[in-house]
């Protein structure tokens, strides 16, 4: 019985980790713009990285009269995930 009452109690703080980050991700978002340009996206988020999702199909490009542009939300949501994934990664490693 205390076996299970205590994952319950684990479940409960990773839910309460997820909730935090969350909260932060909405405040650090709230002031962006909404586009970026094609250079600023590669040197945020790497050249690699922008051209990895743009032909994975994550991710498409807006293109306009003299400028190609991505959605910062979503360059911001592919790099959380590809962080996740690497820390997923290396914790499996370590075990």
């Amino acid at each position: 019985r205390d076996y299970y009452a205590s994952r319950g109690l684990g479940d409960v703080y990773k839910r309460q980790d997820i909730a935090a980050r969350l909260a932060s991700f909405m405040k650090e978002d709230k002031d962006d713009p909404e586009y970026i340009s094609q250079r600023g996206a590669e040197r945020i988020y790497g050249q690699a990285n922008v051209l990895r999702w743009r032909k994975s199909g994550a991710i498409k490009p807006i293109v306009r009269p003299g400028k190609i542009e991505y959605p910062i939300a979503r360059l911001k949501e592919l790099s959380r995930v590809d962080e996740i994934f690497i820390r997923w990664q290396l914790s499996k490693k370590k075990k």
